[in-house]
């Protein structure tokens, strides 16, 4: 079996056969270039424990030995003739990697976690570890990490030195920021600086009274980031000194969003860019690719995987915001004060968005300029967003969902439409709160044996058991179980102000007084059809209309078959919710009192479960909707057939 090792490695493994773990410990001879000693260093922070092995596998020798230039010379005196060494890249690995290059022939620095990968073993040591690495090595399995050259290690400690003061910065003006917000009242106006630590913030900060500890801890603080800018600066000469003539850096901030540092901090992790064969493997380096499963011939992809250099991943996510800002193809980003402004400004044309937060009134106010403003549903937007999901992903995919011929589109509601909404979502939010509120309640007694059966009309047995005083309530359970009962008063109150309030509109509407005339729909679903509901214009027919409530069945069809399931329950929910529980009430009374003979829903109920009827009936009753909403008139009661 002849498997491919992928990897960096200084012989082409293409061809070789992999022998395993357990024949390198047998003893067999040696896969790579005819080194007579291979040596496994496992680096600690004060010694070192080293296994030098002949080209067999033999052990030659094995030892702890002190971190010093001399104790490891010392140490292997005898092996460095034709000898390679390997080290893994963990803290300070540049240290011993220089003495062991003074020693050996050749030094081979490993990547950790692919080394735990390749050989973890049950048992760990540090002679095991070094063992591991000695084996490796001899089988030319080591999976290599790069080894900067002394110039590129030079400049990474500069810039880790830049990133550690402004890291520091960032913490001493965060602990200052949190000194102020101990003072809400007073540091208010702060707020509405761009720059608290610039110029005319610190004569801001100066005047704010706070306590005197708090001032000294200020004071302090900001001398500190005074010191800290200074060595930034310091630091960031020394960078530019050492880049001076550095090519790469000029090309690199020609890529919008990469600046002086980061382009100096870029040049400096990749260091020789020719050991990586294409852009996909700089990217998977820099861990900015997705995780990846292949199985069955299936692949599959997770998420980022971020086991790569985390200062090149960080540099290419930082300098994406700038990026987008800068790039003429990207530039176009507005504040929410200035987007009338710029649509003020541009000739008529049609203006896409998606039917969100505040998009009706955006959409009325843009409209005032001439301009057609289509809103879309997201989820008839998402299918066009190509791979990641940002703003200008979105923005794109806006723009190509709205050149769809087949689109469809929300109306833009008027003031008088979304005030009607509002009243309804209001009532619609305090009758949950009501319902939370009982349910509390009875959960609550439950917890002392006092049961009370479910629905609305044993609610009042809730609130005489708490008022009760011979109840068998402790006294800190009766106060708090007060506060809730008095907070289902006074829901009930609001409650009942805002169905008066409905009541006048429904009766005020002529499309939902003719709404009401359906049996299951009442002022409540009446004023919830006209204030949330589109134009029935905007629905070829009641079918379609019912598709929208989410009230037909969802299909699975395909090859000319047709497969229906449930409900689809992907439209209104909030319309589709009434519509049910009318059609319950509906079918409840059939069920009670029965139907007249022949009809639909007695023909119904007799042969399908109550629950399938309910949303027939529902389906039923919106197509109904439909067609008072388009041709007017009002509901007349089937006649049964004979």
């Amino acid at each position: 079996m002849q498997v491919m090792i992928e990897g960096q490695s200084h012989f082409q493994p293409f061809g070789l056969s992999y022998w395993g773990f357990e024949h390198l410990n047998k003893g067999v001879g040696s896969m790579t270039a005819p080194y007579d000693y291979h040596i496994g260093v496992d680096y600690h922070k004060s010694y070192s424990h080293l296994v030098v092995q002949d080209s067999s596998g033999k052990a030659l020798r094995s030892g702890r030995v002190k971190n010093d230039r001399q104790s490891l010379g010392g140490f292997l005196e005898r092996y460095r003739d034709n000898s390679h060494a390997v080290v893994e890249a963990t803290r300070n690995w540049m240290v011993i990697y220089d003495w062991l290059d003074d020693i050996c022939d050749d030094v081979v620095l490993a990547h950790p976690l692919k080394v735990k990968a390749i050989a973890d073993a049950k048992i760990k040591t540090d002679k095991i570890d070094a063992t591991v690495l000695a084996h490796l090595l001899r089988a030319d399995l080591v999976p290599e990490a790069w080894a900067p050259n002394d110039k590129a290690r030079k400049l990474r400690v500069a810039l880790r030195e830049r990133m550690f003061y402004v890291r520091l910065r960032t913490m001493t003006k965060n602990r200052i920021v949190t000194v102020f917000d101990r003072y809400p009242e007073q540091t208010a106006q702060l707020k509405t600086l761009g720059d608290l630590f610039g110029k005319a913030g610190r004569v801001q900060l100066a005047q704010v009274k706070v306590s005197e500890i708090d001032r000294i801890q200020i004071d302090r603080g900001l001398e500190f980031i005074d010191d800290i800018n200074a060595r930034i600066k310091q630091s960031e000469a020394t960078i530019r000194t050492m880049t001076k003539a550095n090519g790469n850096v000029k090309l690199l901030k020609t890529i919008p969003g990469i600046g002086e540092f980061f382009a100096r901090l870029i040049d400096a992790e990749i260091d020789d860019i020719a050991r990586f064969r294409n852009p996909k493997k700089l990217a998977a380096y820099a861990g900015l690719v997705p995780s990846t499963y292949s199985s069955g011939g299936k692949t599959f992809h997770g998420k980022i995987i971020k086991q790569g250099n985390k200062w090149l991943r960080w540099a290419f996510v930082e300098a994406v915001t700038p990026a987008i800002t800068s790039d003429a193809q990207l530039r176009a980003q507005l504040r929410r004060d200035k987007l009338l402004a710029f649509f003020a400004g541009q000739p008529a044309c049609i203006v896409a968005m998606e039917a969100c937060s505040s998009a009706h009134y955006w959409a009325r106010e843009i409209g005032k300029f001439g301009h057609t403003v289509r809103l879309i549903a997201p989820a008839y937007v998402k299918p066009f967003v190509k791979r990641q999901k940002n703003d200008a992903a979105d923005a794109e995919a806006i723009c190509e969902a709205a050149q769809r011929p087949t689109m469809r589109f929300v109306s833009v509601k008027s003031e008088e439409e979304q005030a009607s909404a509002a009243v309804f979502r209001a009532r619609d939010l305090l009758v949950r709160q009501r319902t939370q509120t009982i349910n509390a309640l009875r959960g609550h007694l439950a917890e002392y044996g006092l049961i009370v059966a479910q629905g609305p009309t044993h609610v009042t047995r809730l609130v005489l058991h708490v008022e009760d005083s011979r109840s068998k309530l402790p006294e800190a359970t009766r106060m708090a179980l007060a506060i809730l009962v008095d907070t289902l008063k006074s829901l009930d109150q609001r409650i009942q102000k805002l169905d008066v309030e409905i009541a006048r509109r429904a009766r005020e509407d002529e499309d939902a007084r003719r709404l009401a005339t359906i049996p299951g729909v009442g002022p409540i679903t009446a004023t919830a059809l006209i204030a949330l509901a589109p134009g029935a214009a905007g629905f070829k027919r009641g079918r379609d209309f019912a598709a929208w409530l989410g009230l037909t069945p969802l299909q699975r069809s395909t090859g000319g078959k047709q497969k229906l399931g449930e409900t689809s329950k992907m439209g209104e929910r909030t319309l589709r919710r009434l519509l049910i529980i009318g059609a319950s009430a509906v079918v409840l009374q059939a069920r009670r009192r029965g139907t007249p003979e022949g009809s639909w829903l007695g023909r119904m109920l007799a042969r399908k479960p109550p629950m399938l009827v309910t949303v027939a009936l529902a389906n039923k009753m919106a197509r109904i909707v439909w067609a008072l909403m388009a041709k007017g008139g009002v509901y007349k009661a089937p006649a049964v057939a004979a």
